[in-house]
């Protein structure tokens, strides 16, 4: 059974919206570069969930199907991850 935090984590966002993952949450929670994570909203919460490589080939399939992306909306996604 993982152990519950004792004290809160902060972690600070950046100025293009990045956010680091503390690293005694990313070992508790088993996330490693690379990993898909999740993100949703309940209330005022952001919840971040791991997905699983099966969730994740499923999420591919599924975008697969839908129209392309337009090329404006490709190269801004790019320049904000740059």
């Amino acid at each position: 059974m993982k152990r519950v935090l004792s004290s809160m984590i902060f972690g600070k966002l950046s100025k293009r919206g990045q956010l680091v993952i503390p690293k005694q949450i990313r070992e508790m929670t088993n996330i490693e570069p690379g990993d898909t994570i999740k993100f949703s909203i309940k209330a005022n919460q952001i919840i971040l969930e791991k997905i699983n490589p099966i969730e994740e080939d499923s999420i591919v399939e599924f975008l697969k199907q839908g129209d392309p992306f337009e090329k404006d909306l490709v190269q801004h996604l790019r320049d904000e991850w740059e």
